[in-house]
């Protein structure tokens, strides 16, 4: 806790300033984003301008482009040394850095171009300086003298607002310059308008301060990179790092889009037991609790298995769960005790139904979630498009280890001997199946 931020905190209690128990905004910061922004997706353009400003960066430039009529701009990242006040024709792809609109990996081109007005007025909507009121996280703050920029940041997205002194007046400003400082929640009032580097902003007319953070953000906002942090301390994690949030938002979504892709094929959802009498669905070790009432040990699910096929047997011919599983083993960045797991089943198919099956399903979840069925994962690009390719499980083991089927069911011995030898941990204490499938893995 930084003695600061207290300080500040108690001068407030001195004052009576209490926080709002509630504050009405008008939009979130995602949503106004939306509204008035256009996604860039990855086009190449050319657009001519004027260099107004250059500003070297590690290894690149960031020039700030002039529309020829003037006051328009649109950010540029290049390679290539220009110079202030040249006329230019830039090619490059356009994206969005910090919320503005840009020409990046630009280079000098020729020949017919846009000009940057005509980039801007695309993908670039004029707010007509409506009136908002908005709440979010202070993430930057820059002050100007007499006026003050910051960045405000919600789970839907990031707003600049902009403050100055003869809009608030001297006593406002001066209060908040006094009062506020990163990782602060705010509630603000005011007009939305652009820049002229075309970042959407919101000049603020009336501020209020929401919550006191008493602890520095980590990492002046630039991202938490601590593993073990972000994992024990999640809130940290979705305040530095924006992909953190994408992938909860994307987790929610994929886990609705299962649900409606099963309704919709017949299946009924469940709830089964998670305090069970056997452990069992699964070869795992499960954690263990007693109930005082029934005086005996049962234990968290390691799987829903057996309860969803009595369900079968009771009739319900398509039947799954999406639910929690407890399995008291390792624990890292990719494993934990407990986790989510979906298990499906339905009556009068073989395991070639299933493929076909998971081939819809995987298909429909690719195409809902990110609109085809190719996706770059760790730099490779995996190809969903079926039909998949069919393996037979003892066919591949003997096609990386050179060993068939007769070895691996009937020479213990030897298949504990190749487990040490491709580095399985504790291999002289597994049992047969589990050599194998570590073996597999």
């Amino acid at each position: 806790m930084e003695e600061s931020r207290l300080a500040k905190l108690n001068k407030l209690r001195e004052r009576g300033l209490v926080y709002p128990y509630k504050y009405e905004i008008s939009h979130n910061l995602g949503e106004l984003r939306r509204q008035y922004e256009r996604e860039p997706q990855g086009e190449k353009v050319k657009i001519r301008g004027k260099i107004k400003r250059v500003s070297k960066q590690e290894d690149s430039f960031l020039i700030r482009l002039e529309d020829q009529g003037g006051g328009v701009e649109i950010l540029v990242r290049t390679t290539q040394e220009l110079k202030q006040g040249e006329d230019v024709v830039l090619e490059g792809v356009l994206t969005r850095w910090e919320g503005k609109l840009t020409l990046d990996q630009a280079f000098v081109s020729e020949g017919d171009a846009f000009d940057v007005l005509e980039v801007k007025e695309k993908y670039d909507m004029n707010p007509e300086d409506v009136e908002v009121s908005v709440a979010g996280r202070v993430i930057t703050l820059r002050p100007m003298g007499k006026a003050l920029f910051a960045h405000l940041q919600d789970a839907t997205g990031r707003l600049q607002i902009y403050l100055r002194q003869d809009i608030m007046g001297e006593a406002s400003f001066k209060d908040f310059e006094e009062t506020i400082d990163p990782g602060d929640l705010l509630g603000v009032k005011g007009r939305l308008f652009r820049t002229n580097t075309g970042e959407l902003t919101v000049e603020v007319k009336e501020w209020v301060l929401l919550a006191k953070s008493l602890h520095p953000l980590p990492e002046k906002w630039h991202g938490l990179k601590d593993v073990e942090v972000r994992y024990r301390q999640r809130y940290l994690d979705l305040i530095a790092n924006e992909h953190a949030r994408k992938v909860f938002f994307l987790r929610s979504r994929l886990i609705s889009e299962i649900r409606r892709f099963l309704d919709a094929k017949g299946f009924l959802e469940v709830e089964t037991p998670i305090l069970q009498p056997i452990a069992s669905g699964a070869n795992a070790k499960p954690f263990i609790t007693y109930h005082n009432y029934l005086e005996q040990n049962l234990y968290l699910r390691i799987a829903p298995e057996l309860y969803l096929k009595r369900l079968i047997v009771g009739g319900i011919n398509r039947v799954y769960e999406l639910g929690k599983n407890f399995r008291n083993e390792g624990v890292d960045t990719t494993h934990n005790p407990e986790f989510t797991m979906l298990e499906f089943y339905c009556a009068y198919w073989d395991y070639k139904d299933l493929m076909v099956f998971t081939e819809e399903l995987f298909s429909y979840l690719l195409n809902q979630l990110v609109g085809g069925l190719k996706i770059t994962y760790q730099g490779k690009e995996l190809d969903f498009t079926p039909p998949f390719k069919r393996y037979r499980y003892f066919e591949l083991l003997e096609e990386k280890t050179g060993k068939d089927k007769d070895f691996f069911l009937k020479d213990v011995e030897g298949l504990r001997r190749l487990a040490k030898e491709v580095g399985v941990p504790k291999a002289e204490t597994l049992t047969h199946a589990k050599l194998i499938d570590k073996v597999f893995d």
